[in-house]
């Protein structure tokens, strides 16, 4: 997973392709568990998506485009439009579920 600032998240959501985007930060216990959560599956989808934490405070420009409330909160990117999210934490399956529901 990559850790990104605005620019940086800008740059790759410009590419094609799904991107999706962990929005957390550092004090988050939740962001926490739900980035080991990520990690842990994300090998089995490094070919289909990109995968992206943000920090609420660094990427304030993302944060409010995204009208992010909650942290943390997945959002799923296709085509520079939002195609999914969900706030909390998941487990790895749950996560995995999530992802294969949104590449149909």
């Amino acid at each position: 997973m990559i850790n990104a600032n605005d620019c940086e998240i800008d740059n790759i959501l410009n590419s094609i392709g799904k991107t999706l985007i962990l929005f957390s930060t550092e004090w988050c216990n939740s962001g926490t568990i739900l980035t080991t959560n990520i990690e842990s599956i994300e090998n089995e989808f490094v070919d289909l998506y990109k995968f992206i934490k943000a920090d609420v405070t660094e990427a304030n420009n993302n944060t409010e485009r995204f009208n992010i409330k909650n942290v943390p909160t997945v959002i799923i990117i296709e085509d520079h439009k939002e195609a999914a999210r969900f706030v909390g934490i998941k487990s790895s399956d749950e996560i995995k579920a999530f992802l294969l529901e949104t590449l149909n």
